[in-house]
C-alpha cells in the first residue's frame, strides 16, 4: 500500500472523506501510507485518524490523505481492539447481550454495511 500512494500523485481536488469513511492516510511517524477511518473532523483542515493496521490514532492533515483504491479495500483490517473483549464479556454477563461469529453478525447486519465497513471491521464478505 505504501509503495503505491508513495508513487501516485495527489487528487487534482482536495480530497475531503466524509466521517466515520476509510481512507489512505499517511502516518506522521514514519510517512508510510496505512488505511485509517475517519472519526471526525477537528478543523476545516485536520482529522482525527484510526489507523486500521495497528489501531494507533493521530490528528492528521487532510493534504495526506487519498480515496481508498478498491485492491486495499479488499485486504482485512489487522488492528485487534482487544478492549471490545471486555465489554463483551460484561454485556454478556450482564445479559443485555449474546455471542455471535463474524459471519452471524454479517447476516443481521450485512445489508447496511458497505466495502469500507467489510475492511475497517474485517468482517468475511458474504
Amino acid at each position: 500500500m505504501n509503495d503505491y500512494y508513495s508513487t501516485t500523485d495527489p487528487p487534482s481536488i482536495l480530497y475531503k472523506p466524509m466521517e466515520m469513511s476509510c481512507c489512505a492516510a499517511r502516518y506522521s511517524v514514519d510517512n508510510r501510507w496505512y488505511c485509517a477511518r475517519i472519526k471526525r473532523y477537528s478543523s476545516e483542515i485536520a482529522v482525527e485518524l484510526a489507523y486500521l493496521e495497528y489501531g494507533n490514532n493521530e490528528e492528521g492533515h487532510i493534504t495526506e490523505l487519498r480515496p481508498l483504491d478498491p485492491a486495499f479495500i479488499r485486504l482485512p483490517a489487522q488492528a485487534i481492539c482487544t478492549a471490545l473483549e471486555d465489554v463483551a464479556e460484561t454485556l454478556i454477563s450482564l445479559r443485555h447481550g449474546q455471542r455471535a461469529s463474524l459471519v452471524e453478525i454479517v447476516r443481521i447486519v450485512g445489508s447496511r454495511l458497505d466495502l469500507n465497513d467489510y475492511a475497517a471491521y474485517n468482517l468475511p464478505k458474504q
